[in-house]
């Protein structure tokens, strides 16, 4: 396997992710399939949303100009959850770590099931309704006047036309622009509210009886339990990553939701990278390009051969204990007035 990459293991510095409340015995089981199976010369599992900050393209405020010791909190929409992590100084605040169990699965499983009661049955066709939520499908920050033009008129901005593919012919499916021929012998998928419908759960999930608050109030619920200071500077560093952020309208509706629910003194700034699906491989390349700041981290394959587990356990940490982040012993303590000297 290695060879298709031109890397030899040993002589291989290892960053491996892993999701928020991963299972102990899955850690440990992880740590000896990198050393024993494979031999990497060193090795560091953090949680993904950890290497965010580290993207030097992001602009997440840090400690100092010299240390990437952050204090930023990350919305991470993933495939099968949210998750809401606060990083403080370079440390995952687990006890305020908050999942919503929603994500790009679901949102596409709910558009199939919407296109297949209302138009063709598309109940096998997973991957085509995923191309479809992606190209057509939009946040809506007017959600009731967007629900009621779209049922007053098939003549409206909302209604899109989406080509269905024919891979008889190798076609891809595409939206149409208008005018287009409606005699054609191409498939016709008309979409109106299911645009935007299926990502609303996501900020309301009482919308289809799931007993969960949407990603504003869960935001909020995150950081209640620190200071002011920490809380306006978390608000100031909201970070969203993952492929379900990528949604037209998506940053602007976390932001004016969430400018309604935070204190009245607290400046909201959402920050959308380029690419939210790879924001968290690029900090991990970043973090890679500073080997001092990794090697502090790392756990070396002559210490696993020493200490075995209980290494890894001690540098990375298991489920709900604070473990420093890369980067995190040069950190000193960030201050509401570094807040008000970075505005």
């Amino acid at each position: 396997m290695f060879d298709d990459f031109n890397i030899d293991p040993t002589e291989t510095t290892l960053i491996l992710t892993e999701p928020a409340h991963n299972l102990p015995m899955i850690q440990t089981a992880t740590d000896q399939v990198i050393f024993e199976e494979y031999g990497f010369m060193n090795y560091y599992r953090a949680l993904g949303a950890s290497l965010v900050p580290w993207n030097s393209a992001l602009g997440v405020s840090t400690s100092s100009s010299t240390d990437r010791s952050p204090l930023a909190l990350i919305v991470d929409c993933g495939f099968s959850f949210t998750h809401i992590i606060p990083i403080v100084e370079g440390v995952v605040s687990w006890p305020n770590v908050k999942r919503i169990n929603m994500g790009g699965k679901f949102l596409t499983n709910y558009l199939k099931e919407l296109i297949s009661f209302r138009h063709y049955n598309m109940m096998d066709e997973t991957y085509l309704i995923n191309q479809i939520k992606e190209a057509c499908c939009y946040v809506s920050t007017q959600f009731e006047k967007d629900l009621e033009a779209s049922h007053k008129s098939k003549l409206n901005s909302i209604v899109q036309n989406y080509i269905l593919p024919d891979y008889g012919q190798n076609k891809l499916g595409y939206i149409a622009v208008e005018p287009f021929d409606k005699d054609s012998d191409d498939q016709v998928l008309t979409l109106a509210n299911e645009r935007f419908v299926v990502p609303e759960l996501i900020f309301s999930p009482s919308d289809i009886g799931l007993k969960q608050a949407g990603i504003a109030e869960t935001i909020m619920h995150s950081i209640a339990s620190f200071t002011e200071d920490i809380q306006a500077m978390l608000l100031h560093n909201i970070v969203l990553a993952g492929g379900t952020c990528k949604f037209a309208g998506f940053q602007d509706r976390i932001s004016r939701e969430l400018q309604s629910l935070a204190p009245t003194s607290s400046l909201v700034r959402v920050i959308m990278p380029q690419d939210p699906q790879t924001c968290i491989w690029t900090g991990g390349a970043d973090l890679a390009c500073d080997p001092s700041s990794l090697n502090e981290v790392t756990v070396t394959l002559e210490e696993y051969a020493e200490y075995g587990s209980s290494i890894c356990e001690r540098k990375f940490g298991r489920y709900g204990v604070q473990t420093p982040t890369a980067g995190n012993s040069r950190a000193v303590s960030v201050s509401s007035e570094d807040f008000n000297e970075d505005e």
